[in-house]
């Protein structure tokens, strides 16, 4: 069974189940079994119900388990799943904890209790809390929690609705959440959108947002465009900077003013982030959906086929001062949807869309940008409030620190609300969006993937190439770097610029944009995975530079760098010699410190290459006798031992076998095929001190394949005086091999590495 189970069954049973306790806890009773709370249960370290302000805590867990399936509340368990137990006498009988609560949840909600014994006279105390009976309706608090006197703050006011929604005991703001509460439908069953007006000719999606917060400018944009020729206006940018709240705020002004005789809302959305991406079903699947709705709202009878809907449509709409609004258009799938928009909606009536991505509708584009910085922080100071976060004097720095983290994008902001009142840390919300959680990652992509993968090509490279680039951003090195005319980067950066990608920094023309924090971390994810463009970059950059271009003359030095040593790599790894020498004697002209070594280093591998080893295996080694330890260093030592590794002179071989294990010692990381090498080597000279070495590092089971099997060629299972000498390491080293995958060795190899350890372990 699972606790979920059985909890499910001591609720129906109005009694704790039998298999509850060895569900909830380890068999030693310290920790609890599940590493987590969930939609059916919660842990509380401690309950204080001696208190109202106490009660009035336990009571909103109350409430949402009863308003969702029931639950249990398990107190004596702490936040890192350590059973503390509590003292046997603070565990409250039923009645009294039902008539404390009684004044919050009212007298239809009643809860039932029962205990666990530790040792020491401690208890596990499990408040059960049955769920809501059919054809009942939900529970709101009946009556305002007490002041909280660390903040002056109530905890919830009355009438508010609670549901737990995974682990979370959530106060009901979305207008979805408060519909699930009372259809008994799971939210990703319904659409992102509730309406806040239904009634013939006017139909408005319900805002997620209790007070829109300022964008004065971007409203009167839209007014204004809204005026002019055009049919479609589209409001742009990336997700989550707020496109739907401005389009639902504009509604409800023009429903307020009369400005239109008609306006119709609908919304394509099918993804929402609520801590996680969410499901939702879109408003509309299709142009029969999209026409009926439309039909439904200007009051139209029912006609035989959708020709005659939309005909009966038109009609009604010519001459007609009216709007119609649709949300999330890169999700219409149906393109007979997006054609009826742009090429049939009569003048003039008009049509607003929000979009992350061109649909090649003809539209007057509208870039919804950021928001500026106090509207960012009141934004974040009402959902602060809104989620239950006791703000505190010194909060202030912390808020400012997380809107600039943020960027002002008002999802982020949100979410780092629900992160802080969750914890009751804005130190936790800080750190989410300063590192790098798979949560982030998730949100990131949630913003930016849409938007970015419909990008012009041109657009996309010039993006990506913002944290790759960093200060070298500029109009020349990008035309360099991309091989394209200025004249195609301007373009490129206009569309960014539309799609909320970058922001103008300020009114010369001639100045770079620039681009927030969450983007730049989202494209230094996505040039990552962009090693192609990466390599094509450094290339035509190293040409520049060998050619001496003027336009890469602001080119940084460190970046600089960084490009010839990129390049010079890739022209040794492909052979090209002449070409990797020609960069490499530049680089020497143009570096000094720690870079000029590098570059002599390349110098010298080159001539080793070219059949001058030993010339050139003296300069590798004079440079790195005058470096100290690093991880440029350990690099070069590398390549050096695995240059000599394949050299023709022996020699040099066992050379590169010797300084390849000084690596391995110090923890540097070999590839396992260099191992099994350097492992012959070492055998064929009989140098057991540096076999033993070797060994004297841990190997995961593929390099230890790799050594095994060096063995397995030398006359080591025949010379036990060899086995004595390198000692127990070696039967480490073959039973890791024996766990290796099939893919790394075979089944005789296999058998034959295991029974070998288990000689040398009685050797041993």
């Amino acid at each position: 069974m699972s606790l979920a189970a059985v909890i499910t069954a001591s609720l129906k049973k109005m009694a704790m189940d039998p298999a509850f306790e060895s569900e909830l806890l380890t068999k030693d009773k310290t920790k609890a079994k599940n590493r987590n709370e969930g939609q059916w249960w919660d842990y509380k370290e401690q309950l204080e119900v001696s208190s109202p302000f106490g009660i009035a805590k336990l009571a909103r867990h109350v409430l949402a388990f009863h308003n969702a399936k029931g639950g249990a509340i398990c107190i004596g368990i702490d936040d890192k799943y350590v059973v503390k137990g509590i003292p046997a006498s603070d565990a409250v009988d039923t009645k009294r904890v039902n008539d404390k609560l009684k004044a919050y949840v009212g007298p239809r909600v009643k809860v039932f209790q029962e205990t666990i014994e530790l040792a020491n006279g401690r208890v596990i105390w499990i408040v059960f809390v049955p769920g809501i009976a059919k054809n009942q309706l939900p529970v709101a608090t009946q009556r305002d929690a007490p002041i909280d006197t660390s903040n002056n703050k109530s905890l919830f006011k009355k009438n508010t609705f609670f549901l737990r929604v995974d682990d979370e005991s959530k106060a009901c703001q979305d207008p979805i959440d408060i519909y699930s509460l009372f259809t008994d439908v799971d939210a990703s069953q319904q659409e992102a959108y509730a309406l806040d007006i239904d009634e013939p000719y006017f139909r408005l999606l319900a805002p997620h947002c209790e007070q829109f917060i300022g964008r004065r400018e971007v409203l009167d944009e839209v007014r204004k465009a809204l005026q002019l020729r055009h049919p479609v206006i589209s409001l742009d940018g990336l997700g989550g900077v707020g496109k739907s709240a401005v389009a639902i705020e504009l509604a409800k002004q023009f429903y307020d003013g009369g400005d239109y005789e008609f306006l119709i809302s609908l919304s394509a959305k099918s993804r929402v982030w609520q801590g996680s991406v969410m499901s939702r079903v879109a408003g509309f699947s299709g142009i029969t959906e999209f026409l009926e709705t439309i039909a439904n709202c200007l009051g139209l009878p029912p006609q035989v086929s959708m020709d005659d809907t939309k005909a009966a449509i038109l009609d009604a709409m010519t001459g007609i001062r009216g709007l119609l609004l649709i949300d999330n258009i890169e999700d219409v799938s149906d393109d007979q949807v997006i054609s009826f928009l742009y090429r049939e909606v009569p003048d003039p009536v008009k049509v607003l869309v929000t979009s992350r991505i061109s649909r090649n509708m003809g539209a007057l584009s509208v870039p919804v940008p950021e928001m500026l910085e106090d509207e960012a922080i009141q934004l974040f100071e009402i959902e602060l409030k809104r989620q239950g976060y006791s703000r505190k004097v010194t909060d202030s720095a912390a808020i400012r620190s997380i809107v600039k983290y943020t960027g002002g994008i008002p999802l982020a902001l949100k979410w780092s609300a629900s992160i802080a009142a969750k914890s009751g840390s804005l130190r936790t919300a800080e750190d989410a969006f300063k590192g790098a959680p798979i949560e982030k990652r998730e949100f990131l992509d949630f913003c930016f993937t849409t938007m970015f993968d419909e990008l012009d090509v041109n657009a996309r490279d010039v993006a990506l190439l913002y944290p790759y680039l960093g200060t070298n951003w500029t109009l020349p090195i990008l035309s360099i770097a991309l091989d394209i005319p200025e004249e195609e980067v301007v373009s490129a950066l206009d569309e960014l610029e539309n799609r909320g990608v970058v922001f103008r920094k300020g009114v010369q023309a001639e100045e770079m944009p620039g681009v927030l924090p969450l983007t730049k971390e989202f494209l230094a994810i996505k040039v990552r995975n962009s090693a192609a463009l990466e390599e094509a970059v450094d290339a035509r950059l190293a040409d520049a530079l060998g050619q001496a271009n003027p336009l890469v003359a602001n080119l940084d030095s460190q970046k600089g760098q960084e490009v010839l040593a990129g390049a010079i790599e890739r022209k040794i790894a492909k052979g090209d010699l002449v070409a990797a020498d020609r960069l490499a004697k530049l680089m020497v002209q143009q570096t000094n410190g720690a870079e000029n070594k590098k570059a002599h280093f390349y110098a010298g591998q080159i001539l080793y290459m070219k059949d001058q080893a030993g010339a050139g295996k003296e300069m590798m080694q004079a440079v790195l006798r005058e470096m100290g330890e690093s991880s440029e260093k350990t690099k070069l030592d590398l390549t050096l031992g695995t240059l000599l590794l394949d050299a023709v002179n022996k020699q040099d071989r066992v050379e590169g076998a010797l300084q390849m294990t000084r690596l391995v010692a110090k923890g540097t990381e070999v590839h396992p095929q260099l191992l099994g090498k350097i492992t012959e080597l070492l055998m064929r000279s009989v140098d057991i001190s540096s076999v033993r070495l070797l060994l004297s590092v841990q190997h995961k089971a593929p390099a230890a394949a790799s050594i095994a099997k060096a063995f397995d060629k030398s006359t080591l299972a025949q010379n036990s005086q060899q086995q004595h000498e390198i000692g127990p390491a070696l039967k480490d080293i073959f039973e890791e091999a024996a766990r290796a995958k099939a893919s790394e060795i075979t089944p005789a190899e296999r058998q034959r590495f295991a029974t070998f350890a288990q000689n040398l372990a009685k050797l041993f």
